[in-house]
Formats: C-alpha cells, sequence, structure tokens
C-alpha cells in the first residue's frame, strides 16, 4: 500500500526568487544567527577564562556581556548596510527593479 500524498501550500508562489518575503525571512535569519553566535562565543571565552584563571561566575558574566555586545554591532552594521525603495514599490519592499 503505497500512497503518496503532495502537501498543498496556498502560499506557494508567494516566495519567488527575488520577492521580499522569502528575502526577509533570509535577512531575519541571517541577523538572529550572527547574534546568536556572537554571544556563544564570548561565553565560551569567558568561560574558558574561567576555567584556567578560576574566576567561577566573572569571566563567563563578563564574555556573555561582551558577546552580546558585539552581536549588537555586528546586527547593526549589516542592517544599515541593507537598502530598501519603499516609495518606488508601493510600499513594498523587494529591490529596486524587481518584480514579483
Amino acid at each position: 500500500m503505497s500512497s503518496s500524498f503532495r502537501l498543498s501550500i496556498p502560499c506557494r508562489n508567494k516566495m519567488k526568487k527575488g520577492n521580499g518575503l522569502g528575502q526577509g525571512i533570509g535577512i531575519a535569519f541571517r541577523l538572529g544567527t550572527e547574534l546568536v553566535v556572537a554571544t556563544m562565543i564570548g561565553a565560551l571565552i569567558g568561560y574558558a577564562v574561567d576555567h584556567y584563571l578560576g574566576t567561577k561566575p566573572w569571566g563567563i558574566l563578563v564574555g556573555l556581556i561582551f558577546g552580546g555586545a558585539a552581536g549588537c554591532l555586528t546586527v547593526y552594521r549589516t542592517a544599515m548596510t541593507l537598502k530598501f525603495d519603499e516609495e518606488d514599490n508601493n510600499g513594498d519592499l523587494t529591490p529596486k527593479g524587481e518584480d514579483s
């Protein structure tokens, strides 16, 4: 009894290449990943400092703070490089010149 089924997604056509929704989701995942990774790297460095110097809670706390700050700075710099043309695209956040 082999039955195959196809999942019907009503908004399938909205995720075309160059679509504003797809680009927005991609940007959101990128920015979120950069923030989380920077915070984790700061925490790992703080943990290593705690382990080798014996300063139990302080290294990881300082590492979390500096890692979070570095992540926020990276997200800010990346977000400032993005350009959206709302006026030319009737409020749509797709890049200028692309039609959906």
